[in-house]
């Protein structure tokens, strides 16, 4: 082999369709959060402070939203998911 060589990893975290369902946030643009959430009853600039937490602040998960009621950072998980992408490759 020459210097550069490559290590591949499985990344066992990263969900399948079959085995989640939930929608990921990570991928989803500004509008397409505001109408995913708004099917349940999630007001506009909540949507916004989502949006934010996602992209902006790099959240990972609903209870580190704490700008968010209790009771909505409960209820996302059960339809909204927050996976971000892995490493697969590593070259060295």
């Amino acid at each position: 082999m020459t210097d550069t060589t490559a290590m591949i990893e499985i990344n066992l975290d990263v969900p399948t369709p079959a085995k989640n369902a939930r929608q990921n946030l990570v991928g989803m643009s500004r509008l397409e959060i505001c109408e995913a959430l708004a099917a349940f009853d999630v007001k506009r600039y909540r949507a916004d402070q989502i949006y934010s937490w996602v992209y902006a602040k790099g959240a990972r998960d609903f209870a580190s939203m704490t700008n968010l009621s209790k009771d909505l950072r409960a209820r996302l998980p059960e339809a909204f998911r927050i996976d971000r992408p892995g490493v697969s490759v590593d070259q060295q």
